[in-house]
């Protein structure tokens, strides 16, 4: 099992009561698909209390992975202050990680190499629902016929596509000249005229222009 949990020990806030807790620490997306709609309901961590309902909420890392997608991030809680302890969390739950693929024959693919970091579960969301929607644009470019001359516009907006971040949106933007900001943004009303107005794509192409 590439997913990897342990069992906390929680103190309800309210009644002061302890119980039992799964806490994961590594998500694999394809293996545990209920476990990854947890995370975007924002559930993911949270507890119940089984003698008062109170609900509360774990910190932890957690290890995100999938292989389709040949996406891994680690999402550290804000206790994490220092390098070196990010460093040492990384290392051991991918090295757990490896361990398992390692065993499945699936160690070596590249991707593995290299951990994206997430400030934190709301920051890995963030993350993964951009990568969905970038997947989206792209598979939706390959539809379009771009003339010879939009190329290299094309590249420009699929370096844009890369962050998720909305303070390097703007410094990418301000890295360009005026000519090609006035190609990205042809290139972003075509795209705007086949993405239906009201939908998530749509307020998604919206938050990549500043």
């Amino acid at each position: 099992m590439r997913s990897r949990h342990e069992v906390a020990v929680v103190q309800c806030p309210a009644c002061g009561a302890q119980f039992d807790a799964p806490l994961w620490l590594i998500l694999d997306a394809e293996e545990q698909p209920g476990l990854v709609q947890q995370l975007f309901d924002g559930r993911l961590r949270e507890t119940q209390c089984p003698y008062c309902d109170a609900l509360g909420s774990l910190t932890a890392p957690l290890l995100y992975h999938d292989a389709r997608y040949e996406q891994l991030i680690l999402a550290l809680p804000l206790s994490v202050a220092s390098a070196s302890e990010a460093e040492a969390l990384a290392q051991q739950l991918v090295g757990l990680l490896h361990s398992r693929l390692e065993l499945e024959k699936l160690d070596q693919a590249e991707y593995l190499a290299h951990v994206q970091l997430a400030a934190d579960l709301d920051d890995l969301q963030l993350m993964l629902i951009h990568a969905s929607y970038r997947r989206e644009l792209i598979a939706l470019m390959a539809t379009i016929e771009w003339p010879i001359h939009q190329l290299a516009t094309i590249d420009q907006f699929e370096t844009l596509l890369q962050s998720h971040d909305r303070d390097h949106h703007q410094a990418f933007w301000q890295s360009l000249n005026a000519d090609q900001q006035s190609d990205l943004t042809l290139l972003f009303d075509r795209l705007a005229a086949v993405v239906p107005i009201d939908s998530g794509l749509s307020d998604f192409l919206r938050r990549l222009i500043p």
